[in-house]
């Protein structure tokens, strides 16, 4: 289900990989559960779908997944499928930190990410570089 989400087959099937990604959730595949989050936000082999993206990334984030609850935070900072909530926003990147995470955001290239971890290096138990989906 990964290779036709990534695209790592020669006949990318964004419907079956979503098919694929909701079997697994049905079974409390976590990463799967998130998957379909990205799905539905992205209309990635499904129809965009905001609130249940919404529904699976607080599914997740519940779960303590840290990408998630950074997708949740977006979702309440800018009031997507829900009452924008700039306090809420912030607990959950407050959650991250204090699980020794940090976010350092979008780059255009890898070099930029690079650059942007080796700062900061030692101050957390990982770094997570986001990515968009393309």
């Amino acid at each position: 289900m990964y290779f036709n989400y990534y695209k790592i087959e020669i006949n990318i099937n964004s419907k079956k990989a979503f098919k694929l990604f909701i079997d697994a959730s049905k079974q409390n595949h976590i990463l799967a559960q998130y998957f379909v989050g990205i799905c539905y936000q992205y209309e990635y082999g499904i129809t965009k779908n905001e609130k249940l993206a919404f529904e699976y990334y607080e599914k997740v984030a519940n779960k303590d997944y840290a990408v998630s609850q950074l997708n949740l935070g977006y979702f309440y900072e800018n009031g997507i499928s829900i009452k924008k909530d700039l306090k809420m926003a912030g607990a959950l990147r407050g959650i991250m930190a204090g699980a020794g995470l940090a976010v350092v955001g979008f780059f255009n290239t890898q070099k930029e990410a690079q650059n942007a971890k080796e700062k900061l290096k030692g101050s957390y138990k990982q770094i997570i570089i986001t990515k968009p989906i393309n």
